[in-house]
């Protein structure tokens, strides 16, 4: 049997769902299952079918263009570390060096938490079709590890960029050979 919804649980519905609560979320607060609460969201107009609100936000334009230092370093770093697959922007770090990725999540404006990659491992996870279409057209790919040309980085940037990309895959390393 249907439960009627009356005034109150419409009103509840959409203050939640504007406060990006998520959909499950919502159908727990009003105890109906979530096809009732998505169903009645398609219905208000607050959402369309096949369309999910996202959980977390950020600055999806971030990588529109880089013409900043910390966007090159940023770009440098995912080259070297990062992935994009299936609309999902990652880079993933040592436990030890999880400081980096949380001033990346703070740059990029991401509100979601960063998570365990394997026991020694962090990872920051967005999202984002518009940030990994920006990727590529900045030069990056997916399964790039040993086909990606160099990136369409401003010259201005190249210091900044090689050195996220060392941090991330690389040291500096002098041997005196004498």
């Amino acid at each position: 049997m249907n439960k009627k919804w009356n005034t109150q649980d419409v009103e509840t519905l959409k203050n939640l769902y504007n406060s990006n609560v998520s959909m499950k979320d919502i159908s727990k607060v009003l105890n109906r299952s979530y096809i009732a609460v998505r169903s009645k969201a398609v219905e208000l107009k607050l959402s369309t079918p096949g369309f999910r609100k996202r959980k977390y936000n950020a600055n999806h334009k971030f990588f529109k263009k880089i013409d900043s230092i910390e966007k090159a370093y940023i770009f440098g770093l995912w080259c070297s570390d990062g992935c994009i697959s299936d609309g999902r922007f990652d880079i993933a770090q040592h436990k030890q060096d999880e400081y980096i990725l949380a001033k990346i999540k703070d740059l990029i404006e991401y509100d979601g938490p960063l998570k365990k990659n394997g026991p020694a491992n962090m990872r920051l996870s967005i999202a984002s079709k518009e940030i990994c279409e920006d990727i590529k057209t900045l030069g990056g790919m997916e399964r790039k590890s040993v086909v990606m040309p160099f990136p369409n980085v401003p010259e201005e940037y190249y210091f900044d960029f090689i050195r996220g990309y060392c941090d991330g895959d690389g040291s500096e390393w002098y041997r005196d050979w004498e």
